[in-house]
């Protein structure tokens, strides 16, 4: 099982490259906060909750034309109310 901050990271670098954004601006979109994927991406930790958050947003906003990394597992994207 791939740890969540290496899933987190991964999942982040890949939509940092269909995208072009930078690492904080996607850290800032995926978990309100701008440098936390910085922090994990230099050896930190990140919290359960901001881990389920980023992921789902990734999920929610993961490029139509780019594949999903298919070594991590995707969560279920949420239905609009």
């Amino acid at each position: 099982m791939i740890p969540r901050e290496d899933a987190l990271l991964e999942t982040a670098r890949r939509y940092c490259e269909a995208t072009g954004l930078a690492l904080a601006t996607v850290s800032t979109r995926a978990v309100n906060d701008g440098k936390c994927l910085g922090r994990v991406a230099n050896g930190g930790q990140i919290t359960q909750n901001n881990f389920l958050r980023g992921m789902r947003w990734f999920s929610d906003h993961w490029p139509g034309e780019v594949e999903w990394p298919g070594d991590i597992e995707r969560p279920e994207r949420e239905r609009a109310a």
